[in-house]
């Protein structure tokens, strides 16, 4: 027999998960994240300007294949240290990472800035 997860479901279920606020924060170190991953894998920047960014959980936009938070952007006051990717958290728990695909990006200049657009697919 197989499982079928009803749309609606699967809706109520990423609106409970996204509940409340969720951090995103970015890492600098050299990591790749997995499944194993935790929050100690990831070191956050030490950058002058550097703050965490609060998602509310009424900003998400969801479907049954996505859940998709308008994009986020980062500006640095200080400088010299790689952006490596991403990371969200709900308090201590880490729910996903994810290192850029073009990156690192280097804050070499004052007022360097990172997009970041959150977005968690799942298969069905």
């Amino acid at each position: 027999m197989t499982q079928v997860v009803a749309d609606e479901g699967v809706l109520a279920m990423w609106s409970s998960i996204l509940a409340g606020h969720l951090d995103l924060r970015l890492f600098a170190n050299d990591v790749r994240p997995n499944r194993g991953s935790t929050r100690a894998d990831f070191v956050e920047p030490k950058l002058a300007g550097y703050a965490p960014i609060l998602l509310l959980s009424t900003e998400w936009e969801l479907t049954p294949e996505s859940a998709a938070y308008p994009e986020q952007e980062f500006t640095f006051v200080g400088v010299g240290e790689d952006i490596y990717g991403y990371f969200v958290l709900k308090g201590p728990t880490l729910y996903w990472a994810e290192r850029f695909s073009d990156g690192p990006y280097s804050t070499r200049r004052v007022g360097d800035r990172v997009f970041v657009t959150v977005r968690q697919e799942w298969r069905r």
